[in-house]
């Protein structure tokens, strides 16, 4: 009977959720197979994974495919988020969670530890359980915003623009300025009546914003429906924190994360609501600040045509239209 060492490697699941699998390497002789060479290596194993149900692929030592491997080649040894994770991040799930994969989330919350977690609307990540044991509520909706802000940003009525913030280190110092989320929904307290665990609402919209139901592509006209649709203002992200055992757990949920991509973490508030609520969830709350906006380049760089216009254009299109007013106004009035 052959003996087994383990070789630990690690999976990526459906939902980013990281995973720790055992391989089962026979260390003693293998029985030979038609077609199939006999590894005296370690094994090199790719895994694309939803969960373990997922097609594995191992390679013997001269890159030939090994097609006799087994479920019980396989067994879990640890399906947590690892355990020296300072800040766990799910920014913009685009599939549902498997309940195991939730269950990962809340037993690494349940630690004492902290994540931020950006929901886009219509996705269904499956993290409603955990939203509400931490007294967030996620609506299936889309924020639009009437008040034209959004245009300011190149964009329309689908760019909520928020200049209310809540009273949260994470935002201190933000009135007066605005931050924007391209395409976001709801994100809000569930009971304001809790006071376990402790949260605050982090970014209002303006009174004149409002939910639908969904956005269909190329959709042009939006309307409010006041017997379904919410009228604003209208949170759209939430800060919650309470106390397990010594530990303090944070989390902060927003419905969007596009407003932390490249092309918008760099503009208004946008950047400093991201790194800020890292900072606080790290409990690193000395490093929250706002952060002085990178000078722009402003220079012109011109080709050497257009400098030499630029010259001549200097040198005797300029005076000569001095001269010429002159003559012209000399002419008039003699």
């Amino acid at each position: 009977m052959n003996t087994f060492a383990r070789k630990t490697i690690l999976l990526a699941a459906l939902g980013g959720m990281p995973m720790m699998v055992e391989a089962q390497v026979p260390e003693g002789p293998m029985t030979p197979q038609p077609g199939i060479a006999i590894q005296h290596a370690p094994p090199k194993i790719k895994v694309r994974t939803v969960l373990v149900n997922t097609p594995v692929t191992v390679r013997d030592e001269k890159g030939q495919m090994v097609h006799n491997l087994e479920v019980s080649d396989f067994r879990i040894a640890d399906n947590g988020v690892p355990a020296d994770c300072s800040v766990l991040v799910i920014a913009g799930p685009k599939q549902s969670y498997y309940p195991q994969e939730t269950a990962m989330l809340g037993k690494f919350l349940d630690t004492g530890a902290d994540a931020m977690i950006l929901v886009d609307p219509a996705t269904d990540p499956k993290l409603d359980d955990l939203f509400q044991s931490w007294n967030v509520a996620v609506g299936n909706d889309v924020v639009v915003d009437a008040s034209g802000m959004g245009q300011l940003f190149g964009g329309g009525p689908i760019i909520p623009v928020v200049q209310d913030f809540g009273a949260s280190p994470i935002t201190k110092g933000f009135q007066g300025s605005v931050a924007f989320f391209p395409l976001a929904r709801t994100a809000a307290i569930a009971d304001k009546n809790k006071t376990i665990p402790q949260t605050v609402e982090l970014l209002k919209t303006s009174e004149r914003s409002f939910t639908i139901p969904k956005l269909e592509p190329g959709q042009k006209k939006i309307s409010f429906d006041p017997k379904t649709d919410k009228v604003g203002p209208l949170s759209l992200g939430v800060s919650a924190n309470r106390k397990v055992g010594e530990k303090d757990a944070r989390l902060v949920v927003i419905g969007n994360s596009q407003f932390a991509a490249n092309p918008f973490v760099s503009q208004q508030r946008n950047g400093d609501l991201f790194f800020n609520a890292i900072d606080w969830l790290a409990q690193d709350e000395k490093l929250i600040s706002i952060r002085p906006k990178s000078p722009t380049n402003r220079r012109v760089n011109l080709s050497e045509a257009q400098s030499a216009a630029l010259h001549w254009l200097d040198l005797v299109f300029l005076p000569g239209l001095v001269l010429f007013s002159g003559f012209y106004i000399w002419w008039k009035r003699r």
